[in-house]
């Protein structure tokens, strides 16, 4: 799902203060649908304007256009590392160097270093915020565990996008640089979640 109809290649002053979440997973399994359930919550009741959400269950190089329009990109996953229910936010910079051979589907760090290399920009800040899960079986609703942990990533969330606005505010306006991408945002991978009701 893309939110509020986010364009790439907007102007300087609009993508001053963009910001793109990417929620990622499968919604039909289990704890990994946990990110779809906090994009969706961000994406109903958004901290401010200009903040797009994209639920999808991978990042795709499709992606790279509408990561290097945004001031701040907060990728959020489930984790099956971490303890379940532990919600960790990380800083994210863009990859040294693209893999060898190049899958089409991306980690965060990648999917930076392919905005870069493409568009030539990069957003200031990049976050993920990750819930660790425990439970991937196919079925529509998180674990107990993971559910508890949703009020606390959805401030993770929140909070990361509140203190790149505080930044923002003692920062240099930016630079136009490079062209707008000619490639439509309506081409990425995305989720309607009025269509099809899993999550409810």
């Amino acid at each position: 799902m893309i939110a509020a109809g986010v364009m790439p290649g907007g102007s300087t002053a609009d993508n001053a203060r963009r910001t793109m979440v990417f929620a990622c997973g499968n919604a039909l399994l289990g704890d990994d649908g946990v990110g779809w359930r906090i994009g969706r919550e961000i994406s109903d009741n958004p901290p401010r304007e200009n903040v797009f959400v994209v639920c999808t269950q991978q990042l795709l190089p499709e992606h790279a256009e509408a990561v290097s329009d945004a001031d701040l990109a907060v990728f959020v996953d489930c984790s099956a590392i971490t303890p379940a229910g532990t919600v960790s936010t990380t800083p994210i910079e863009a990859a040294g160097a693209l893999p060898a051979i190049f899958t089409h589907h991306l980690d965060p760090a990648s999917l930076l270093k392919l905005a870069l290399e493409f568009y030539g920009k990069t957003p200031s800040r990049s976050v993920a915020i990750t819930v660790g899960g425990e439970d991937f079986a196919l079925r529509e609703v998180p674990s107990g565990k993971v559910a508890a942990a949703i009020p606390a990533a959805l401030l993770a969330v929140r909070r990361v996008i509140s203190e790149r606005d505080c930044r923002a505010e003692h920062e240099e306006p930016p630079t136009a640089t490079g062209t707008p991408g000619d490639m439509p945002l309506s081409d990425l991978p995305s989720h309607d979640f009025e269509s099809d009701g899993q999550l409810s």
